[in-house]
């Protein structure tokens, strides 16, 4: 089977920053975090999701910003709304503050986790297989925001212990451990650890080249936030909105049949969301949207309110008048099937009608032969669909 991956040409692109801050109570995150924000903004609206029971606020007559007042349950899909409804606002800078709710707060990952393992007789691996997905999720959210992304967690000291000869074992700081998930900093492009009290900026992580382990006193935020900023707006532009737009409808012209196959050959390419795509990347997602078929009226899957139509491919054939029983290819176990709800999808069929499942009202169109998983919200193929053939 030949391959779909592709090879390309590296190129440097401007990007959107993602940075994380971390540190124990007083450090200064939230200050911090707007002082950076403001920097990071300019011209375009910040929002802050706040899950400190609207401490951000507090610092509302300093910094000019919208927010989210975020209460529990703190599960990661309230977040991935919350970004969602930011993202539709046009706010250039999102911080989340704080991200450990996410984490370790009523609702968090670990509740789901914990809920998850009682249900499984104790058993840890199926419990955390509920719950890795769901993080995950919501750490692709962050990544894919089209925007600046500032996110704050509470921090814990980290000790270890060193041995001398001849001495017993001491006890010896060795930095501050987020409460987030372990390996969550891989995903930022810049974290910072501040301490207490002086609120002094430690440079832990960064992709920009010196950064390391420089230090930044609280007087130096704007200016830290200023230089990374240039670090970012070097290379390739991103796309403007207007050119974000013309993209994405250019995607929703391509028929449902070919939509799944489209994504896979966009992801084998290399290419992010749209609305964080540099002009160079568009220029190569024209090209492989260019390799589909455009859709017609005719081709359209949804209909009018309340209606069903059967999925391409899936057509009674017709019978000496009277239709016979549609293919019918069950979802694996624990996944959803292609079945809508509401008064159409609900309604019994006659013994004409054949298999209500793929009876499909309209709303969004899931190509034919595929289903959602309930654990990822991504689609799947049904067995036999598969898009590759050994």
């Amino acid at each position: 089977m030949p391959s779909t991956l592709q090879i390309r040409h590296a190129q440097r692109g401007q990007n959107r920053g993602r940075v994380a801050i971390i540190g124990p109570a007083g450090s200064g995150k939230t200050f911090t975090g707007l002082t950076w924000a403001r920097v990071l903004a300019g011209t375009d609206q910040i929002a802050v999701i706040d899950t400190e029971h609207g401490s951000s606020e507090l610092y509302a007559d300093i910094f000019n910003f919208e927010m989210i007042d975020l209460q529990p349950p703190y599960h990661p899909d309230r977040l991935r709304e919350a970004l969602d409804v930011c993202a539709d606002a046009g706010m250039g800078v999102v911080m989340v503050d704080s991200g450990s709710h996410f984490w370790s707060g009523k609702g968090g990952v670990l509740e789901l986790v914990d809920a998850a393992k009682a249900r499984f007789g104790g058993n840890s691996h199926m419990a955390w297989a509920e719950g890795t997905p769901i993080q995950q999720r919501m750490v692709e959210a962050l990544l894919g925001y089209p925007g600046h992304v500032i996110f704050t967690m509470r921090a814990k000291t980290e000790w270890g212990t060193t041995q001398e000869e001849g001495r017993r074992p001491q006890p010896v700081r060795i930095g501050m451990a987020p409460q987030q998930r372990d390996g969550l900093e891989y995903e930022f492009t810049l974290m910072g650890e501040l301490e207490v009290p002086s609120n002094r900026m430690h440079i832990s992580k960064s992709r920009a080249d010196g950064w390391i382990g420089r230090y930044f006193d609280p007087e130096e935020a704007a200016d830290a936030a200023q230089e990374f900023l240039q670090w970012l707006s070097v290379g390739d532009p991103i796309v403007t909105p207007d050119e974000a737009l013309a993209l994405t409808q250019l995607i929703g012209s391509v028929v449902p049949d070919d939509k799944a196959q489209l994504a896979i050959e966009w992801r084998n390419a290399g290419l992010p969301k749209v609305a964080n795509m540099t002009l160079s990347q568009a220029d190569v997602g024209r090209q492989v949207i260019a390799k589909f078929r455009i859709a017609t009226e005719e081709d359209t899957f949804g209909i009018g309110e309340g209606d069903v139509r059967t999925p391409a491919g899936h057509q009674p054939a017709a019978s000496e008048g009277a239709p016979s029983t549609p293919r019918s290819d069950p979802p694996p176990a624990g996944r959803r099937s292609r079945t809508r709800s509401g008064p159409a999808a609900q309604a019994a069929p006659d013994s004409t009608q054949g298999d209500a499942r793929e009876l499909v009202p309209a709303g969004p169109a899931i190509p034919d032969g595929q289903y959602l998983d309930d654990e990822t919200g991504e689609l799947r193929w049904l067995p036999g669909h598969e898009p590759f053939e050994s």
